[in-house]
Parts: structure tokens; C-alpha cells; sequence
């Protein structure tokens, strides 16, 4: 039987958790993927906000320079440490985003805030926007 060793330093504390390759859907990696779920407000100037939804899709707002908006599919691979959350972007008001995907390591994730980096730019940071529903 396959079993995948995940270390989750940054996720679930500094605990190591052993799963088969035919976990459940509800198994501690849906717990992890599940704590994404919600609206996020960016904590730069030109981070936005982001709804990130239990089926599937996403909803980038007001973010870059111009402002701008895009919809499309999120999914979060855990082939590698830190996990990668790629957001496929389907629909945007921009010339820029439409029809791309973006890669982006999934750095840190709890209940009040999580960050992404892609590749050599900053990490962008999220906190848990209680106000919105999604």
C-alpha cells in the first residue's frame, strides 16, 4: 500500500500525520482544504479579496493595480510541501488574467488568515473577512 508522510508543520502544529493513497474525502486533508473556504480580504494594497468556494470555484476582487476581478476553478495539490493552490481563472474584466493559471504555494493556512507565494514575489496574505458571507 502507498502511504504519503506529511509534515505539517505549518497546518496542524508540529504533528506528522500518515495517510493511505485511499484516504477518505473527510480525512484530515479535507479538514485542511475545508479551512479555505470563505472570504478573505488581501492585506496589501493591491491583494483584493477572494471568495473561495466548497465547489470548486473562486472569485478574485479588486485586485492588481487596476483593480481588477476574475472568476474560475481553484484546486489544492498536496504533492509537494507547502501544498500548491492553483487558481484557473475562466472569466476577468482583464486582458491579463482570462484564460490563465497560476501556481501559487500555499505558505501558511488557519482559521483567521492564510498566505500564498508565487514564485520569487512576496507572500500574499489573507485574513478571514467575518463580515462576508460566501
Amino acid at each position: 500500500m502507498v502511504r504519503i508522510i506529511l509534515l505539517t508543520l505549518m497546518f496542524v502544529g508540529c504533528s506528522i500525520t500518515t495517510l493511505s493513497a485511499d484516504e477518505p474525502d473527510d480525512g484530515p486533508l479535507a479538514s485542511l482544504e475545508g479551512k479555505l473556504i470563505g472570504t478573505w480580504a488581501g492585506q496589501g494594497p493591491c491583494d483584493g479579496r477572494i471568495v473561495i468556494k466548497a465547489d470548486g470555484s473562486y472569485q478574485r476582487l479588486l485586485y492588481g493595480p487596476g483593480g481588477d476581478n476574475c472568476s474560475g476553478k481553484w484546486a489544492l495539490s498536496w504533492n509537494a510541501l507547502p501544498p500548491t493552490l492553483t487558481l484557473a481563472c475562466e472569466k476577468s474584466d482583464s486582458d491579463l488574467y482570462a484564460g490563465r493559471t497560476k501556481a501559487w504555494k500555499l505558505v501558511q493556512l488557519d482559521d483567521a488568515k492564510f498566505a500564498m507565494k508565487y514564485e520569487k514575489l512576496r507572500a500574499v496574505v489573507f485574513k478571514r473577512d467575518k463580515t462576508a458571507s460566501p
